[in-house]
């Protein structure tokens, strides 16, 4: 999770999840287990396979990559011990099949478990500076959502690949990918590719690719700004409105803010006065988002609201670890909730 805009951010922390008027249901009041890293601003979370977390922090705060053992052992990368740039946010962390760790930042580096390597540019019009969303498919390629912004105001970037050493770029200049700027990038239990754009989601499934607009949606998406995919295939999102205001209020009253699409229509669709920045699936297929007060709890046939936490400043990022555990990044470390 990736993909967060630095004033949206700050201007958003004040914000309050109350807006929120949630279904008639029982909803079960959650309290986090622990809090660890405080001081720490965490915009996103990864773990390997056995529980070690990888988090990424905001730019403005100078605070790097962080590693935590499970042992409680913390190892923070930055400019002054390692390649990681701190003065850049981490916008996505991703482990692949072999144990590699992918950082997005200002640039694309991978740690190996014992070094860490920066990819520089591709060329001119896909530049590497800037990967906004990282994900890894079974058979270990992985692949990453680039974009920027020149000076003069236009927008490049795309989609790449890398695999043996070797990058495949696909922009709308030489593909049928229809847009430069993608927000996420995530792959489905049959190895497509999913991004998440202006108004529309993208298929990629290794040749050919496909847009799903608003005819296929069944409403007007203004901005989707993550995706997931449960364990139905179902690609669920959510929906950010927050460029309508400039960040000053959040204007999604009677909007669609989280879905759940099928590859054919949306099946179920929430809408509500609810701000959401990202999103994780659990291993029950239950939806968690943050907001900027705590973290809300979604069944995932009803999209109905199930359960609340509502503790800690700016809650940004959210991933469920090998455990179970459900870890939850703010702009003052990191909340954990034990299932």
């Amino acid at each position: 999770m990736k993909k967060l805009s630095l004033f949206l951010l700050i201007v958003l922390i004040p914000l309050s999840c109350t807006l929120f008027d949630p279904p008639d249901a029982q909803i079960e009041e959650i309290t986090f287990d622990e809090k660890i890293l405080d001081g720490y601003f965490v915009v996103s979370i990864a773990f390997e396979d056995d529980g070690t977390a990888w988090l990424g922090t905001l730019g403005t705060y100078g605070q790097g990559l962080i590693r935590y053992d499970t042992d409680g052992t913390t190892q923070v990368y930055n400019s002054l011990n390692s390649i990681i740039n701190d003065s850049t946010t981490i916008w996505d962390i991703e482990v692949d099949i072999h144990g590699n760790v992918w950082i997005g930042n200002d640039g694309l580096v991978c740690y190996d478990g014992q070094d860490f390597v920066r990819y520089e540019l591709l060329n001119e019009d896909t530049p590497l500076n800037r990967v906004m969303s990282i994900a890894s498919d079974s058979e270990g390629k992985v692949w990453f959502a680039s974009w920027n912004r020149l000076d003069g105001g236009e927008t490049i970037g795309g989609v790449v690949s890398f695999e043996q050493e070797e990058f495949n770029v696909y922009t709308p200049d030489n593909s049928d990918l229809n847009e430069h700027m993608n927000f996420d990038i995530e792959i489905d239990l049959d190895d497509n590719i999913w991004l998440a754009q202006f108004n529309s989601l993208v298929k990629f499934d290794g040749s050919q690719w496909t847009t799903y607009g608003s005819d296929d949606l069944g409403f007007e998406p203004f901005m989707i700004r993550e995706i997931e995919i449960n364990s139905q295939n179902d690609v669920i999102g959510i929906i950010d409105y927050s460029g309508f205001s400039g960040g000053m209020m959040y204007p999604s009253s009677g909007k669609p803010t989280l879905f759940s699409f099928d590859g054919y229509n949306a099946q179920r669709v929430l809408t509500d006065s609810v701000y959401f920045r990202s999103l994780t699936i659990d291993q029950n297929d239950n939806i968690w988002c943050p907001c900027p007060y705590g973290l809300r709890v979604y069944e995932p046939n009803k999209l109905k609201l199930t359960a609340l936490a509502d503790e800690g400043r700016g809650h940004f990022s959210v991933k469920e670890s090998p455990s179970g555990e459900i870890w939850t990044g703010s702009g003052d470390g990191v909340y954990i909730y034990q299932k």
